[in-house]
């Protein structure tokens, strides 16, 4: 690592490096400081969080996360995805480790992205039927948000009391009368019976408990559990409210749900507000090393 000030670790593939070179190449562009975006495959030959973790942990105990050499200083930095890790207490305190804002850095395209430009790109639609649809549909990942609000803190009592059901973020949810429907009362309580009885934890009980009481925080603070809702869901229910809009003979929405995110990307203004919570932890580490 000596070419580069920063070496950014980045753990997925699709999204994750072109979102983050943009990232870091708009809080470096007055530096004069340059940098390379690496997917942590390329370093491990797999991908995802465990992956960037052990890295991060090689590099923190041979001391190699901030290294001198003849021309300055290099640093490692590790973009991660927050996941339920800060409900789990086991985020990483480090100034080399930056977390999304949000679950993931899906979910950050969305939250942050000129959802007009990214749809009108993304279907062919005419902006003026975009417009149309973002003021029919104003507020429609809060909406998900709500729909799934069971599904999320199941997936968060699977998570933290280490549940073996395959009850996970990742996965759609299963306990809705459809995809997108509303919650069927008795896949809900199944679910939940099958969560605690696979929990590998001894006192599932007490993660219910506490799974609930979190998620009423965040919806007290927030207005829903969207900053615990995956982004990897919110393109296939774009595709599902697109395909019944009115608008949907007049543009493309098949394969929307695959491609939304990276359409989403393009329309992304990295010189916005919305970027700085990463930008700041990336400013103290280049004044500190």
């Amino acid at each position: 690592m000596s070419r580069h000030r920063i070496f950014a670790f980045v753990e997925g593939k699709v999204v994750d490096p072109s979102f983050y070179d943009k990232l870091v190449r708009s809080a470096l562009r007055k530096t004069g400081h340059t940098h390379e975006v690496l997917p942590i495959t390329a370093i491990t030959g797999n991908g995802g969080k465990p992956e960037q973790v052990k890295f991060y942990t090689y590099l923190r105990r041979s001391r190699r996360l901030n290294q001198k050499n003849n021309g300055g200083t290099v640093s490692a930095v590790f973009f991660v995805d927050r996941d339920f890790d800060e409900q789990r207490q086991i985020m990483i305190r480090s100034k080399n480790v930056i977390y999304t804002t949000h679950y993931n850095v899906e979910a950050e395209v969305f939250a942050n992205a000129d959802g007009v430009e990214a749809l009108a790109r993304a279907t062919g639609m005419t902006e003026a039927d975009s417009v149309a649809f973002h003021s029919s549909q104003s507020g429609w990942v809060d909406r998900l948000a709500t729909l799934w609000r069971d599904w999320i803190e199941l997936c968060l009592l699977s998570v933290a009391a280490d549940s073996q059901c395959g009850i996970k973020p990742a996965r759609q949810s299963t306990i809705q009368t459809t995809t997108f429907g509303p919650v069927d009362p008795h896949k809900a309580i199944s679910a939940r019976q099958f969560v605690k009885r696979t929990a590998l934890h001894p006192d599932a009980e007490q993660f219910e408990r506490l799974a609930a009481a979190e998620c009423s925080k965040i919806e007290a603070k927030h207005g829903s559990l969207r900053p615990l809702l995956s982004g990897k869901h919110l393109g296939q229910y774009l595709e599902w409210l697109v395909s019944s809009a009115p608008c949907a003979e007049r543009c493309k929405t098949q394969g929307l749900g695959s491609t939304a995110a990276l359409f989403y990307l393009s329309a992304l203004d990295f010189e916005l507000p919305w970027s700085e919570p990463f930008k700041q932890p990336l400013r103290k580490l280049l004044a500190s090393t």
